[in-house]
């Protein structure tokens, strides 16, 4: 699916002033990404590009945010035997591998056994970045 923007000879992934959503569950991010939003005329979230479809710095981070949980998440299913790469996550199997990716995440990042069950974006992202940030430190000291 491509847009045409008015005043622009490029072609775009997004309609003309799209806005990142914000506050996305995981799961409504893992769909988004791999599948994109149909009702909006939008392909794979994917595929969107940084420079050319998002205009808005805030937007750009979310974008960036995002990319990081599915990139780890993608990690975790490769590791597990799920898929070989991000590619492999097809409509047929996009849920199975969602949910064993997004256990072991929980799993990583949530010590107890009582988690959130579908958390937004950031709050898994902050808790990414401070668990590598933790990790990083204790391999510095040693």
């Amino acid at each position: 699916m491509i847009h045409y923007w008015p005043n622009s000879d490029k072609i775009h992934m997004v309609p003309f002033g799209f806005r990142w959503p914000a506050s996305l569950t995981v799961q409504l991010l893992w769909n988004l990404w791999f599948f994109g939003d149909t009702t909006k005329s939008i392909g794979p979230f994917r595929n969107i590009c940084v420079k050319a479809d998002l205009t808005v710095n805030h937007d750009k981070v979310r974008r960036a945010r995002c990319a990081g949980v599915i990139e780890k998440m993608i990690a975790i299913a490769v590791d597990g035997g799920m898929i070989a790469r991000a590619r492999d996550v097809v409509d047929g199997n996009s849920q199975t591998v969602f949910v064993y990716a997004y256990d072991q995440l929980m799993t990583q990042l949530y010590e107890t056994s009582r988690r959130p069950e579908d958390l937004v974006i950031d709050t898994i992202y902050n808790r990414l970045k401070k668990n590598m940030r933790a990790a990083n430190n204790i391999t510095t000291a040693a």
